[in-house]
């Protein structure tokens, strides 16, 4: 799948991360749907630097890494999931 051009992106993980993921560097809108696993990729936000809407949803407690004070244009963060984990002091 070629994403290096794709703005936005909705994405249904039901067990591994898929890396492809990572080649998509213009995303400004991101969903992304866990199933299983409740870890964020701390190399997502390495790679999706100019996202400016990010949805994160899940059906368990979901996990922030640190890496994502890497998204400085971010403006809208929306956390769908049962509990969470931490919430970062710079969020």
């Amino acid at each position: 799948i070629d994403l290096k051009r794709a703005r936005q992106l909705s994405l249904i993980v039901k067990e591994i991360f898929p890396e492809f993921v990572y080649y998509a560097k213009n995303l400004r809108f991101f969903h992304l749907n866990f199933w299983s696993s409740q870890i964020v990729p701390p190399e997502l936000f390495d790679h999706l630097t100019c996202l400016r809407t990010l949805h994160l949803e899940g059906q368990s407690t979901l996990e922030l890494p640190n890496e994502m004070v890497k998204l400085i244009h971010l403006r809208y963060l929306k956390l769908s999931c049962i509990s969470l984990k931490d919430l970062l002091e710079t969020i």
